[in-house]
């Protein structure tokens, strides 16, 4: 008999695994310069979709602040005229 409880850790651990690495390439692309439509992607895996969009929406959001700061970080550090 299988246990009920280990195929869902099991189905747990698989959707986990996929939302990471869905979410690097995505990072990837971002880092590329794409601009990549998380929802869009994520509506193509249902199953996991909400989960995966709200880490897709994280990694826009941090990957956007970063983006800033360097902005700003250079913008600071170069001589007036």
């Amino acid at each position: 008999m299988i246990d009920g409880r280990h195929h869902e850790d099991a189905a747990e651990s698989e959707a986990e695994f996929l939302v990471e690495a869905i979410a690097e390439q995505f990072l990837e692309r971002l880092q590329a310069g794409e601009a990549p439509d998380r929802r869009a992607l994520a509506s193509t895996l249902p199953r996991i979709g909400e989960l995966l969009e709200k880490h897709l929406s994280l990694i826009e959001q941090i990957y956007a602040a970063r983006q800033f700061l360097m902005r700003e970080g250079d913008r600071t550090s170069r001589p007036e005229h």
